[in-house]
Formats: C-alpha cells, sequence, structure tokens
C-alpha cells in the first residue's frame, strides 16, 4: 500500500476541526478530517500527516530534504504564507513517525501575527515581501528536482508567490510539472469555517484533498 506523505502548516495539519478542536496543538493529532486523510481514503493509501501549526516554508522544505520516504510514497506539499520565517538554532531533524518534532521547532517560528521581540525585529528590519516570494519560489524549485532526483512523486500546491508581479512571471517562466497554484482564499471563503472560526472547515478540506487526487491519478 502507497502512503500519501503531507506537509504543511495547520491548514494541512486541520487545526479547527470537530475531532480536534478542543484538543490544542500540543496534542499532536492532525485531523481525519484535513485533507492528507481523506486523499488518502480516495486513494486506499495510508497517510503520515507532517502539518504543523504556525510553521512557515523554511520549515517545510528543510524537513522535506530531512524525510526519511519509503517506496511508493506520495509527497503532497501545501504551502503557507511566504511572509513566515523560522530560525533553527538547533539543527533539529524530524523523524519519521515521531509527533514530537513540531512542538520542538515552534520556538523558532515567526509570523507576521506575532508579538514577540524577534518577530517584531524581523518585520521591521529583514523582512519583504519580494524577498519572501523569492526564497519560497527556490524552495519549491529544489524541492521539485529533489524529489525528482529520489524518485518520489511530489505534488506541490502554493498561494502566496502570485500577489507579486514580478514574482509571478517568474513562476510562468519556471514553470514545474509538479507545481501548482491553488486559489486557497477562494476555497476558504466558499465553505464554513472550522469551530475556531480561523481556518478552513471539513467542506474546504474535501476540495483541497480533490484538486491533489486529480494531480495525483
Amino acid at each position: 500500500m502507497g502512503r500519501i506523505v503531507a506537509f504543511g502548516c495547520s491548514n494541512t495539519y486541520g487545526i479547527g476541526l470537530s475531532d480536534n478542536y478542543n484538543l490544542g496543538i500540543d496534542s499532536h493529532n492532525p485531523s481525519k478530517y484535513a485533507w492528507p486523510s481523506r486523499l488518502a481514503e480516495k486513494l486506499n493509501y495510508s497517510v503520515v500527516n507532517n502539518g504543523v501549526c504556525g510553521c512557515s516554508n523554511k520549515f517545510i522544505y528543510q524537513n522535506i530534504l530531512n524525510y526519511n520516504f519509503k517506496d511508493n510514497d506520495v509527497c503532497c506539499i501545501m504551502w503557507t504564507d511566504a511572509d513566515r520565517y523560522w530560525r533553527n538554532d538547533n539543527n533539529l531533524e524530524i523523524s519519521d513517525g515521531d509527533r514530537d518534532w513540531g512542538h520542538n521547532f515552534q520556538k523558532g517560528f515567526i509570523g507576521p501575527w506575532m508579538k514577540t521581540k524577534m518577530a517584531m525585529q524581523y518585520y521591521k528590519f529583514l523582512h519583504s515581501e519580494y524577498d519572501s516570494d523569492v526564497m519560497h519560489m527556490n524552495y519549491m524549485y529544489h524541492l521539485s528536482l529533489h524529489m525528482k532526483e529520489i524518485k518520489i512523486q511530489c505534488v506541490q500546491y502554493h498561494w502566496s508567490c502570485k500577489r507579486n508581479s514580478i514574482t509571478n512571471k517568474k513562476l510562468n517562466k519556471w514553470a514545474r510539472p509538479d507545481i501548482f497554484y491553488i486559489n486557497f482564499k477562494k476555497i476558504f471563503d466558499r465553505y464554513p469555517k472550522a469551530a475556531d472560526k480561523l481556518h478552513p472547515g471539513s467542506l474546504a478540506h474535501a476540495d483541497i484533498a480533490q484538486l491533489f487526487y486529480e494531480r495525483i491519478q
């Protein structure tokens, strides 16, 4: 049997859905209603949901590079907001089946909503939208080549790089057969939200699973 090995943020983890809404992110309990599980069900595959709430694309990228894929795995990536960042102070790596790693990494996460000193200084002195988009494109393109090299099927969806006209042109010019744009906001707004009122609900996750399914077939 094949495996869906999914990477992403809370929108992959399935935070706020009915089976983990009251458990909190420290429970390491990805939702069975999130798109990775729904996709695996469609394909009759098992699933490993490596979604981590609040993570950045740098985090996703590095941990895919370090991941121990198996034969017949299908790597499915739903990238997150390109403006997020991650500072890895401890050279930590994830291991297959270890759900504790996400909690260990989170102290290095930097997001626009955070009021920590580190986050505020990052967005004041270092961050730029264009630079974030370029870094994100580098992650996507390198992983496309890497997955081809290790002979693992990979499907990538992104949603934040098309906001900039220059990076949008580069995306079209350097198109790869495993990288696709998803209008995440359109899907998010189409359906009722999750129980936390902040994240996509189960119907939105079903739509996302269908998009991945169509690319894998």
